[in-house]
């Protein structure tokens, strides 16, 4: 990877996938875990995705994770993927050429964790921008719940929802990190 993972930290890393795999901040006791890790290269990068592809909540949110080993994905798995991570990234659909580029690629047999990490690492312009907003808005958010008493969260709790609800506000503005900061100042003020 040489392109925009390169530019970002151990920590923006680790919020960029939270954004990819979930649309949503990382919860502060997750994000410990996988920044650890990371930074004591017990994993790298890749792995951790691959991590991520097996979790509950992965597999609860993509049918395709849960192909049996070794049995090809179906397209329309494939297709919703793909359409899925681009709306968590980047908050649009992908053009044409490249959604039946990565569709077929997954249905080859392209693995999910590393079609996730390659489409963070090949934003750029507009993309880029609103990739890099959301995870400034993803640390933010995480940073307020670590400084929070009591906070936790689960994957169906309400907190994992409005983690998700600030993320998917975000885009390419820096008015939506505005909008997305006083979002979470709020939120955890009623805390």
């Amino acid at each position: 990877m040489a392109n925009f993972i390169s530019t970002l930290n151990n920590a923006q890393q680790i919020s960029a996938l939270y954004v990819g795999y979930y649309s949503r901040a990382a919860d502060p006791v997750g994000f410990g875990f996988w920044k650890g890790v990371l930074d004591s290269g017990g994993l790298t990068l890749e792995q951790i995705a691959a991590d991520f592809a097996s979790q509950q909540e992965s597999r609860n949110a993509y049918a395709l994770l849960n192909a049996p080993a070794g049995q090809p994905v179906s397209v329309g798995d494939a297709s919703v993927f793909v359409i899925q991570i681009y709306e968590n990234i980047f908050n649009r659909v992908p053009d044409p050429a490249g959604f039946t580029f990565w569709r077929d690629a997954l249905v080859g047999g392209f693995a999910p964790d590393q079609f996730i990490l390659a489409i963070i690492d090949g934003a750029q312009g507009v993309d880029r921008t609103c990739l890099s907003n959301k995870i400034q808005a993803g640390l933010y958010w995480k940073d307020q719940a670590a400084a929070t008493p009591g906070f936790t969260m689960t994957i169906n709790s309400p907190e994992r929802q409005e983690a998700q609800d600030t993320i998917a506000s975000v885009d390419d503005t820096a008015a939506s990190r505005t909008v997305a900061r006083n979002r979470t100042d709020a939120y955890f003020a009623a805390y």
